[in-house]
This record gives C-alpha cells, sequence and structure tokens, in this order.
C-alpha cells in the first residue's frame, strides 16, 4: 500500500498557498520486496499535466486516504499451483481506464497487458496474466517463499504497486528438520503435513487421506 503519511506531508507543506488549489500528485513509486516508496510532489493543479481529468489530482482537504492502494487475490501461491491469473482491487483517487493502456509490471521492461473489468468509480478491478514460473527468481536458499512484486502502469506510468508471495510448502519442512510438522502446519500460508512421507505438502491428495491440516 501506498504511504499516506509522504503524500499527507507534502500536501502540509503547502498550507500557505492554499488559495492556488494546492495538492499532490505521485510522480513515481517504487516497489522494494514488501516496501513501496512513493516520489510525490506538492503542486499547484494547472501544473499537474492530467489534473483536469477527474480523480487524477487530489486537494488537500481530501486527505491521505485518496492516496491509492491494492488488494491483491490471492495474496500467496503455492509453487506447485496452476494459476493462470492474479486479482487486483484498487481503491483511492485512480482515473477512469476506459481508453487507457493499462499494464501490470513485474519489473523493468517485463509486463503483462492488463484485462479490466470494471474500469470507473472508486474502486477499479482487473485481472492481471502471471508470468511463466521460469521467469520468477528462485527461491532463495534457507528460506519457503519469494516476494514479487507487481505496478499497475497506465499509459506507461506507474500509478501503484503491491506485491504477492510465491511459496513452497516442501521447503518449510525442510528448513526446520527439528519441527517440520509444527512449522508446516504454523505456517502463514496453507500446508498439509503428509505423515507417510514425512513431508509438508501444498495440497490434499485424494489417496493420501491421512494428512493433517
Amino acid at each position: 500500500m501506498l504511504a499516506a503519511g509522504v503524500c499527507w506531508a507534502c500536501g502540509l507543506r503547502s498550507l500557505g498557498i492554499r488559495r492556488l488549489m494546492v495538492g499532490w500528485m505521485v510522480s513515481s513509486i517504487t516497489s522494494l520486496s514488501d516496501t513501496t516508496t512513493v516520489t510525490c510532489r506538492c503542486t499547484i493543479q494547472k501544473e499537474c499535466a492530467q489534473g483536469l481529468l477527474a480523480r487524477s489530482w487530489i486537494s488537500m482537504g481530501e486527505g491521505p486516504q485518496q492516496c491509492p492502494s491494492m488488494t491483491l487475490t490471492p495474496p500467496e501461491i503455492s509453487i506447485s499451483a496452476d494459476i493462470k491469473d492474479v486479482g487486483i482491487l484498487i481503491n483511492g483517487s485512480v482515473p477512469d481506464l476506459v481508453g487507457s493502456r493499462v499494464e501490470c509490471e513485474y519489473g523493468p521492461g517485463v509486463s503483462t497487458a492488463v484485462t479490466v473489468h470494471l474500469d470507473y468509480g472508486p474502486a477499479q478491478i482487473q485481472t492481471c496474466p502471471l508470468l511463466p514460473r521460469e521467469n520468477y527468481q528462485p527461491i532463495p536458499p534457507g528460506t519457503d517463499h519469494l516476494t514479487v512484486s507487481v505496478a499497475i502502469k497506465v499509459n506507461g506510468t506507474s500509478v501503484v504497486s503491491g506485491s504477492f508471495i510465491i511459496y513452497d510448502c516442501e521447503r518449510t519442512g525442510a528448513i526446520h528438520p527439528k519441527t517440520s510438522c509444527v512449522s508446516c502446519l504454523s505456517t502463514r500460508w496453507k500446508c498439509y503435513w503428509d505423515q507417510e512421507n514425512h513431508l509438508c505438502v501444498s495440497s490434499k491428495d485424494e489417496s493420501k487421506p491421512n494428512l493433517l491440516e
């Protein structure tokens, strides 16, 4: 989610020139792992290139709750799951997406085209195709998950960013050999304990009715 405090502070610095229609606009967004940083600048409305378009410029009076934020579904994905797309709900002040080029960017020069299901109003729903599995970095040694950053770009400009997690239940058990069962069943994502094979697995198998969860 965007750091609302950054946006609000940007507006506070301009209290002395409120009569000039002072507000803020996001000029760039950078996402590093679980941290999203925002570069915003305080400006008068006429200096914002898109300032006259609906929800493209936020005035001081509207407050930080209008900062764009995004929710991804599912937020965690098993490395063995056959999931092709991730759903994205955008809240806050974002211009209407009608006629815009909307992309999900997974890194410099790596993006997929977005399918927009609801492109107007305060909440906007989109579907982003996931990259092929081999395009993601490998899960680091000694860990059981990878954080994948994704930014929504509208006509080439990043407007909001977030992240989701790719996890591997088998690694969860392997990196905690002395407490593999407990670690498997108490992890933040859904894993199952295979008593017969002493393994942490990510999905139920009808041939193995005795999986613990």
